[in-house]
């Protein structure tokens, strides 16, 4: 929310999630072939690994990632995921936290690999990369989810009708083939589903 916002983000009504996009941990080939490797090398010293913003998912996953390894991070912000897995396959970093969609073309170009994936199984598009629960870590999954919010307030009847409506275009055939193709999970969160998933995040947050 806005600082001078009327509204909490909380006081908002989740309608539907239509994509998720999960948080992964990347590297270059030449640095760490395994996850416990770079484990390894955090142990004995602060590894240098590139984040989104602050206060970002990717931000609060390497605050995570911190608590579960306890180590310490030389965590780097850059603007985007785009620039920092660029500045991790030319070796400036030694690793980057991101969301898949941003590392996607340089994992499948060979030009960074990915270690970790924050979800809570497997991904069909990165199948070769465990899960923190796979690794005995127990880590929550965290991601970008797409999806429509609608104002504070909204009356229940309109909110069933437009949940409903997100509902049956999420199950279209359509769309479910379309985003197979991208880079982004068809992982449709609808109504009370979706809210629970920001509450579930947002206790997170606050725990940090």
């Amino acid at each position: 929310s806005q600082p001078n916002s009327v509204y909490k983000t909380k006081e908002f009504v989740p309608l539907g999630a239509f994509a998720r996009d999960d948080v992964v941990l990347v590297t270059h080939p030449d640095l760490f072939s395994t996850f416990d490797e770079f484990v390894k090398a955090a142990k004995t010293q602060p590894v240098r690994v590139g984040v989104t913003g602050k206060g970002t998912t990717v931000h609060l996953a390497g605050l995570i990632l911190e608590n579960a390894l306890g180590v310490k991070f030389n965590m780097i912000p850059f603007g985007g995921g785009s620039e920092s897995v660029t500045s991790l396959a030319g070796k400036h970093i030694d690793a980057v936290l991101t969301i898949g969609s941003s590392a996607y073309t340089m994992i499948r170009g060979g030009k960074i690999k990915p270690l970790l994936l924050f979800a809570g199984e497997r991904s069909p598009k990165y199948p070769q990369v465990p899960t923190p629960k796979e690794l005995g870590y127990d880590i929550q999954p965290l991601a970008n989810h797409t999806g429509i919010l609608a104002p504070p307030n909204l009356p229940l009847n309109e909110r069933q009708i437009l949940e409903a409506a997100f509902a049956r275009a999420a199950k279209n055939p359509s769309y479910k083939e379309w985003m197979e193709k991208g880079v982004a999970e068809y992982a449709p969160l609808i109504g009370k589903d979706y809210r629970n998933d920001i509450e579930r995040v947002t206790k997170i947050v606050e725990g940090f």
